[in-house]
């Protein structure tokens, strides 16, 4: 008896892994640590009565949470889809600098950027080596499209938008100005498109999936940079 039930979970636990190793499709929860910049900026438009300032403080990098999917029924590859949100704060001051009389400012007001993102690879396995009882370990490679949502920086622009031919006149409490302000990023949310290449590291424990990747976005979803690294962290479930 103690045989049959020794056979039993041995059988058991052998589909569980053997389902594991062969699993082809997948999905779970990331977070991911960005490493890009956006510089520190100081914009002038000078009026007839008056010059109109932004200053921008400068961010490095943003964390976010985000969700992942992937499917291994094509022989070669697997592909993979990521969704993540991302953001960072910065502060910026709005001034108004008169030919003659007193300036007038915001003061350094704390704000929010955000960038939503679609990353799609295709990746290839380099190595799979088997880790008794840990289920075994991956290693992968490979690139693909990314499609970005991003929050508009604070401008020159954009308070022009705001205040009209008020620009040079006069600037409303920072509580109302900061009002408008999000009404003005929410209608101009920025689209941007990217390539990438991505390399990583699976482990497998009988169904369980944790992932530590390093990717690299080409494009300028950062302001002013034309490309920027990220690290993720995935942890889900295969089948």
């Amino acid at each position: 008896m103690k045989l049959k039930k020794t056979a039993f979970i041995i059988l058991v636990s052998q589909i569980l892994f053997i389902g594991r190793a062969d699993a082809i499709v997948g999905f779970g929860l990331n977070v991911i640590q960005d490493q890009g910049e956006i510089s520190s900026s100081t914009e002038d438009k000078a009026g007839s009565l008056a010059t109109a300032r932004m200053i921008r403080k400068g961010i490095t990098g943003g964390v976010g949470i985000g969700g992942y999917l992937y499917l291994d029924i094509i022989p070669v590859i697997d592909l993979e889809v990521d969704f993540e949100a991302v953001g960072n704060t910065y502060k910026f001051n709005f001034q108004s600098i008169p030919t003659a009389g007193s300036t007038t400012e915001t003061g350094y007001v704390d704000f929010v950027w955000v960038r939503t993102s679609t990353y799609v690879t295709a990746r290839k396995e380099l190595f799979d080596g088997t880790v008794p009882v840990f289920g075994g370990l991956k290693l992968h490679a490979g690139g693909g499209l990314n499609f970005h949502k991003a929050f508009p920086l604070t401008s020159i622009t954009m308070m022009e938008t705001l205040l009209g031919s008020e620009l040079y006149d006069s600037i409303d409490s920072p509580d109302s100005m900061e009002d408008k302000i999000v009404d003005y990023i929410n209608d101009n949310v920025e689209s941007t498109t990217g390539i990438h290449l991505q390399a990583g590291v699976q482990l497998k424990l009988l169904f369980l999936d944790s992932f530590v990747n390093y990717r690299y976005t080409i494009g300028k979803t950062y302001d002013g940079s034309s490309g920027y690294g990220s690290l993720l962290f995935k942890v889900g479930m295969g089948f």
